[in-house]
C-alpha cells in the first residue's frame, strides 16, 4: 500500500474541523474515546497505579485535554504512527497532573462516554507503555472478532465460526482432525473454513484500523503489527 488519507476516517473529521467544523471535530474525538479508551484506562489504572475511580477521571480529563488543545488534528505521518503519538501525550499527561495534583475537569459542554465495562479490563501492574499495548492489540482484535461471529451468524454460516473459534481462538486448540471429527465434516472443510473466516477477519482488523491510522502507511504497519 501506498501513502495517502483514508476517506472517512477519524483525520478527515479533524481536517474537516480544523477548517471550521466544530461538529466533525468532536465526533472525531468521540468515536477515539469510544473505541480506544480501554488502553488509556488500563496504562493509567495498572502502570500509574491509580485507584479505579481516579483512572476514570484521569481516561475522561486526558481526552478531553487532547481535544481542547486541538492536538490531534496537526499529526505528521512521517513522524510516526498514532498510537505511539497516543501512548507520548498519555506520559506527558500524566506526569503533568501528578507533578501539578490539578483537579481534572469533567464533562463541561462535552458529551461523555460512560465507561463501561472497566471491570472487564484487567492486567498486572507493569510498564505503562506495554500494558497499553497490551489492551491496544485486544480491544481491536476483540472488536473485529465480536463484528466476525455476528456476520457470520447472521448469514448462515455458523458452522464457519465454530471451526474458527474452537481452533483460532482456544488456549489449546485441535488439531484439523480432531477438529473435523468433533464437528461431522472433513479436514478439507476445516481448512476451507478456517481460510474464509481469517480473510473475514482481516479485512475487519483493516476497518478498525483504517479509522483511526494517519495514511495507509501506518494502516498497514499496524495490521502486521495485529495480525502479523
Amino acid at each position: 500500500m501506498t501513502g495517502g488519507a483514508y476517506p472517512d476516517t477519524v483525520w478527515s473529521s479533524l481536517l474537516r474541523g480544523a477548517a471550521g467544523d466544530e461538529t466533525a471535530r468532536r465526533d472525531a474525538m468521540g468515536r477515539l474515546f469510544s473505541r480506544y479508551w480501554r488502553p488509556v484506562w488500563a496504562s493509567v489504572r495498572y502502570g500509574w497505579n491509580a485507584a479505579p475511580e481516579e483512572a476514570e477521571d484521569i481516561v475522561q480529563g486526558f481526552f478531553l485535554d487532547l481535544l481542547e488543545r486541538d492536538a490531534l488534528s496537526g499529526l505528521d505521518p512521517d513522524r510516526g504512527r498514532f498510537r505511539s503519538f497516543l501512548k507520548a501525550s498519555l506520559k506527558h499527561y500524566m506526569l503533568k497532573i501528578r507533578r501539578d495534583a490539578a483537579r481534572l475537569k469533567r464533562g463541561g459542554d462535552v458529551r461523555v462516554v460512560p465507561l463501561e465495562g472497566t471491570g472487564d479490563v484487567v492486567a498486572a501492574p507493569g510498564d505503562p507503555e506495554e500494558i497499553f499495548e497490551a489492551e491496544w492489540v485486544s480491544t481491536v482484535l476483540g472488536r473485529a472478532i465480536s463484528a466476525l461471529e455476528r456476520d457470520l451468524r447472521s448469514t448462515g454460516r455458523e458452522l464457519r465460526w465454530e471451526v474458527f473459534s474452537r481452533h483460532d481462538l482456544a488456549d489449546d486448540p485441535p488439531s484439523y482432525s480432531e477438529l473435523a471429527e468433533q464437528l461431522g465434516v472433513s479436514q478439507g472443510d476445516v481448512r476451507n473454513h478456517l481460510h474464509r473466516a481469517r480473510q473475514a477477519l482481516r479485512v475487519l482488523v483493516s476497518r478498525q484500523v483504517a479509522d483511526y491510522a494517519l495514511d495507509s502507511d501506518d494502516a498497514e504497519r499496524e495490521l502486521r503489527h495485529l495480525l502479523g
